[in-house]
């Protein structure tokens, strides 16, 4: 170790900082993402439900937005920060601890997922917290109930969550598992009442998307799923991960409490890992659907030994290299066969410059009362219609009938 560091913890801590400021100063420099947009579109309306999402993310918005205003780095600073802090909070049932929390940096659903202010960013500081509550046991349960009910109110994957966890207490540990269940039956309570008043509208559409999509993908889906995990984690942190996941499943060697750990890192990720693996059979799979299992196998690879370490170590390195390169590929000119990925980066800007030409009248600068006036732009898709209402200040709404509805 360097003699400025006097020890791991002011070694990790300055990695941290580092992190913190390159990921603020990233996520000033690109523009919202058409998801980002119509969730800041939700803001203006807070409500206890969205048409495609809990409504955690908008509420969220409206503080980002009642403090900072409408810049994109000001609707990321809260999850930036929260992903920054999300590894910390396990690290005192970590072995490996540089290794852990550089699987935070490493990996891209890990890094990428709490640079933007998505759902995501959100769900995994909760999944966090519920996890390292239930490792404190005993009376802290009861705040596992609490930190699952917000990642709920973030992101529905977190339904799963308190079963795995009661599945790795297991009958020592119930007497005290059971009053998990108590916050959630009060905290989510308004929101089930809103769902109720909504024919589940927010639930409905995901499982349309994937349990129920019209155009199951079958074993090709499964495939895909595959080569997305392979790609999005590099192949090195993927084999390492699924071999990890593979060899717990037999009864571990260990006792005491570092056997506890790894069980409780295996079910709260393998699992889920199945169930989407499963899923992605029946609809289109999308990459970052496991993102919360890659926070448990982080936690049990941190806590191994031999080999799994070593090759864990190497894959971190391999998602460093594979971030850097997409970073780098983001800021120079790109190549043809990105173009079409990092158009999303620049296509709010690009769309309000063509509507602007022909909605706005001359001299009217973007979003102010001139621009907004009485005018009303019908779009394709709600995401357009929220880029176009974010970047001009102009009411916009997705064409009734056409794509997916909008949330209005």
């Amino acid at each position: 170790m360097h003699p400025i560091f006097k020890s791991w913890k002011s070694e990790l801590v300055m990695l941290t900082c580092i992190v913190l400021v390159v990921k603020l100063w990233l996520a000033g420099r690109f523009d919202l993402l058409a998801d980002e947009a119509y969730y800041w579109v939700w803001s203006m309306e807070p409500a206890w439900g969205y048409f495609d999402q809990p409504p955690w993310i908008a509420w969220m918005y409206s503080v980002a937005r009642s403090v900072g205003g409408d810049s994109a780095l000001s609707l990321r600073a809260l999850p930036v920060m929260a992903g920054v802090a999300a590894p910390w909070i396990l690290t005192p049932y970590v072995r490996h601890k540089r290794l852990y929390l550089g699987w935070w940096v490493a990996l891209p659903p890990l890094f990428w997922l709490t640079l933007f202010s998505t759902p995501d960013a959100w769900l995994l500081l909760f999944w966090s917290l519920a996890l390292a509550s239930a490792l404190r046991g005993g009376r802290h349960w009861i705040w596992v109930g609490v930190w699952v009910s917000f990642a709920i109110l973030a992101k529905y994957t977190a339904v799963v969550l308190l079963p795995l966890l009661w599945c790795a207490a297991g009958g020592r540990e119930w007497r005290a598992a059971r009053w998990a269940a108590i916050p959630p039956a009060i905290l989510l309570l308004p929101h089930a009442v809103w769902l109720w008043r909504h024919d589940f509208v927010s639930v409905r559409f995901p499982l349309s998307e994937g349990l129920f999509h019209p155009e199951a993908p079958g074993l090709w889906g499964l495939a895909m799923h595959g080569g997305g995990q392979l790609l999005f984690l590099t192949p090195v942190v993927a084999m390492v991960a699924y071999g990890w996941m593979g060899r717990r499943a037999r009864p571990g060697s260990r006792a005491g409490e570092a056997e506890r750990v790894l069980g409780y890192a295996w079910w709260s990720s393998a699992p889920l890992a199945v169930c989407f693996a499963v899923a992605s059979c029946f609809g289109p799979p999308e990459a970052h659907w496991l993102a919360p299992a890659w926070i448990g196998l982080g936690l049990g690879l941190a806590n191994d030994r031999g080999a799994s370490v070593r090759w864990a170590s190497i894959g971190a390195w391999s998602a460093v290299f594979g971030s850097a390169l997409v970073l780098a590929i983001a800021f120079i000119e790109r190549p043809p066969w990105a173009q079409s990925s990092l158009a999303r980066l620049e296509e709010g800007r690009a769309l309000a410059n063509e509507v602007e030409r022909w909605v706005l009248p001359e001299g009217a600068a973007r979003r102010t009362e001139a621009a907004g006036g009485s005018r009303l732009v019908y779009a394709e898709r709600y995401q357009e219609a929220a880029l176009i209402h974010y970047h001009l200040g102009i009411e916009a709404h997705a064409f009734p009938g056409c794509a997916r509805d909008d949330q209005y």
